[in-house]
């Protein structure tokens, strides 16, 4: 805990020593995302996010998926699954990682999951943002 941060009070062991252990999983926190999502009236993202989180349930089989499981290796087999079997678009995939990009992170700030875990950057999955085409009508 030294190593984390500078100073340290006797609360701040305890906390750490006595909290509840987090075994959390993806979609509990998908949950919660979603339910401040739909309160903020935000629902044109709840609906689009809400079948993105249920896609990679769906993929993985279980709603007890964690973060932990989520690492480079499923989110390749995931995003060959969303080429091949749902027929997804690259912009299509990229907004399905960017919901589970956004979990993760608020995984990590809760403390669920060890930052070392996190399976994107610049050396595991990186989110590309395809170039568009906008169709124009001629005049």
């Amino acid at each position: 805990m030294q190593a984390e941060r500078k100073d340290i009070t006797a609360s701040h062991i305890k906390h750490k020593l006595y909290k509840q252990s987090k075994s959390t999983s993806f979609y509990e926190i998908a949950e919660d995302f979603l339910k401040k999502l739909e309160t903020n009236k935000k629902l044109f993202r709840y609906y689009a996010d809400k079948v993105r989180v249920n896609q990679l349930i769906s993929f993985a089989k279980s709603k007890q998926l964690t973060f932990q499981e989520i690492d480079e290796l499923f989110l390749r087999r995931y995003i060959s699954h969303l080429k091949s079997k749902q027929g997804l678009s690259e912009r299509s995939i990229v907004n399905n990682l960017v919901v589970i990009r956004t979990l993760y992170n608020r995984a990590i700030k809760l403390e669920i999951v060890d930052r070392r875990l996190y399976p994107f950057g610049s050396d595991k999955i990186q989110i590309k943002f395809p170039e568009t085409h906008k169709n124009r009508p001629k005049e």
